[in-house]
């Protein structure tokens, strides 16, 4: 058969859109009404769940790339989904405050992972001129799980009851990891990579090499560069903003308008479709990993 070029690295790109699609991490914000009825939980109580979430991403965010470094994106990426997986199923048998902190907390520090070694695979499998869509395409899953959680979770919790809405949202992660750990290798030992895709991957690597002198980057030495700032400035004017949509909004929408888990859809979809802007935006850059 001849040798032609096959755009694996595509099929890759469509396991990280599958992958960062945080499903799982809206299922407590669409149910928080009927659990805080359920568990007579205060705004105060679910407001340190939400913290406890908050703050273990923002650590394992410090820990994430050095982790992906070590053990390499296949082995990383795969503990990765595999405990935020177990966590999120994790909640469906709690039945106190402290347990449901102690799984956000996990199911927090393990999707800490899925950036660093989503950008990661980017890095190794397309070439600079291809990274920007690349980039572009896996954040817009981001957006895909907060679209689909106000249709799919309140349909679980009134069919099944809520422990299924924690359950069959986890559950994905385990079929992803059998894919994961089946279709990927690196590049230039992936038997389904043809050596004219490997070209293509490999074109301007030796570049890149050649300006790499192999010293290690300091912490403080990041906060010379304008990309450093552009990402702390625009995520600290947006971050709060979609998280705060994303936990408390179909909690307001039911205290102040009554709605319940079947009703929310309509007024949260216009609100959450908005934030796909944002997931674009990568796309327009040239250099994103610059």
């Amino acid at each position: 058969m001849k040798n032609v070029l096959r755009h694996y690295r595509w099929r890759i790109c469509a396991l990280l859109f599958v992958a960062i699609n945080y499903l799982d991490r809206q299922v407590l914000g669409i149910l928080k009404p009927e659990l805080a009825a359920r568990f007579h939980w205060t705004e105060t109580d679910y407001g340190y769940v939400v913290t406890v979430f908050a703050f273990c991403y923002a650590l394992g965010m410090v820990f994430a790339g050095k982790f992906a470094d070590r053990f390499g994106v296949k082995m990383g990426y795969s503990v990765c989904v595999l405990v935020w997986s177990l966590a999120c199923c994790g909640h469906a048998f709690i039945r106190n405050m402290l347990g449901f902190g102690v799984m956000r907390a996990f199911l927090g520090l393990a999707e800490a992972g899925s950036f660093p070694c989503a950008v990661k695979v980017v890095s190794e499998w397309f070439p600079r001129s291809e990274q920007s869509l690349a980039v572009g395409i896996i954040t817009s899953g981001t957006s895909i799980g907060a679209v689909l959680a106000p249709v799919l979770v309140p349909w679980l919790a009134v069919s099944f009851g809520w422990q299924s809405a924690f359950l069959l949202t986890g559950i994905p992660g385990f079929i992803w990891f059998a894919f994961w750990y089946v279709m990927y290798y690196a590049p230039q030992k992936h038997p389904r990579v043809t050596p004219q895709e490997l070209h293509v991957i490999r074109q301007d690597k030796e570049t890149v090499q050649e300006k790499d002198d192999g010293q290690t980057v300091g912490w403080f030495s990041l906060f010379k560069h304008r990309a450093t700032w552009s990402i702390v400035v625009g995520k600290g004017m947006t971050d709060p903003i979609w998280w705060f949509l994303l936990f408390w909004l179909p909690s307001y929408f039911n205290s102040r308008f009554n709605l319940d888990l079947q009703h929310l859809q309509i007024p949260t979809y216009p609100i959450i479709c908005s934030g796909d802007i944002r997931s674009v935006i990568p796309i327009f850059s040239d250099h994103p990993f610059q």
